[in-house]
This record gives structure tokens, C-alpha cells and sequence, in this order.
């Protein structure tokens, strides 16, 4: 009863092994859309701007009204938070919600950019991974071959 319906008792079903099997994402992909970088001391995070979001007329944008208050968010979670929509309508000239932590790789008509922690002990010259710094939907040929190769490969 609880099986589903495409397996069959003769044969031994595949769909448990299916789901449990994992497709690894290359390491070089995962690097360029990754939404913070640790690989020297400097913390870098990319943060995006839930204030363009509305100026822009983002489709990924909703809104919710709960005990007489508006909140907005993020389809595609981009970033988590619901923040209230309220300051924007009384000034939406100002921007007012400043930058939030991106959780998930950001769309290309989000407004982003990276902040980074612990920048006063660190020369940016020791940064192992500078394609971070570019935006993942603007990423040239040689920042691909500096992610997949390594920053120190030199091209014969």
C-alpha cells in the first residue's frame, strides 16, 4: 500500500537509492556561487538590497499583511527575512532597509555586493579567491580558469 505505484514487488525498486543518491556539484561551481568565501582571513559575504527590490519592480517580490501590518520578502529566498513595507511607503526615495545576507546564490537583477569582516588585518593581495568579488552573473572566461586550474597555473 505504501509503495508507490512504479514499483513492483518482483523486481527491487530503485527509487529509495535514487533519492539517497547525491550528485556532486564540481567544486569550481560551487565556488562561483557561493554566497560567502572563508579561504583567507578576511570574512567576505555577499549581501544584496531588498530596497531595490521594490524600486525595481522585482516579479520575485511578495507581500503579506498580518494584524494590520504589510511585509515583504523574496520568492526565491534570496534573502529570508519579511521586512515591513510601511517606511518604504512613507519615503520611497530613501533607502531604508540598507543590505541583507544573501542566503542562496543572488538573481541577476538583484543589486549586490560583498562585504567583508576582518579587513584591517589582511593585505587584499593574499586573497585566494578574487573572482568572489565579481558579480557570478558577469564571470569571464579567466575567472573560470582561475577557479577550475587554480590562481597559480600559467597558461603555456
Amino acid at each position: 500500500m505504501g509503495l508507490p505505484a512504479v514499483c513492483f514487488r518482483r523486481a527491487p525498486c530503485i527509487l529509495p537509492r535514487m533519492m539517497e543518491a547525491s550528485y556532486d556539484t564540481p567544486e569550481w561551481l560551487r565556488r562561483l556561487e557561493a554566497v560567502e568565501c572563508r579561504g583567507c582571513p578576511v570574512i567576505c559575504e555577499r549581501v544584496v538590497a531588498p530596497g531595490h527590490c521594490l524600486k525595481s519592480g522585482c516579479r520575485y517580490v511578495y507581500a503579506i499583511a498580518d494584524h494590520g501590518t504589510t511585509f515583504f520578502g523574496c520568492i526565491q529566498n534570496v534573502y529570508r527575512a519579511e521586512l515591513d513595507l510601511a517606511p518604504y511607503r512613507a519615503s520611497p526615495r530613501a533607502d531604508l532597509y540598507g543590505v541583507l545576507r544573501a542566503r542562496r546564490a543572488p538573481l541577476p537583477e538583484c543589486r549586490t555586493s560583498v562585504e567583508k569582516a576582518y579587513t584591517v588585518d589582511y593585505s587584499w593581495r593574499g586573497c585566494v579567491n578574487p573572482q568572489f568579488l565579481q558579480s557570478p552573473h558577469q564571470v569571464t572566461a579567466e575567472a573560470v580558469r582561475r577557479i577550475v586550474d587554480g590562481p597559480d597555473v600559467i597558461d603555456p
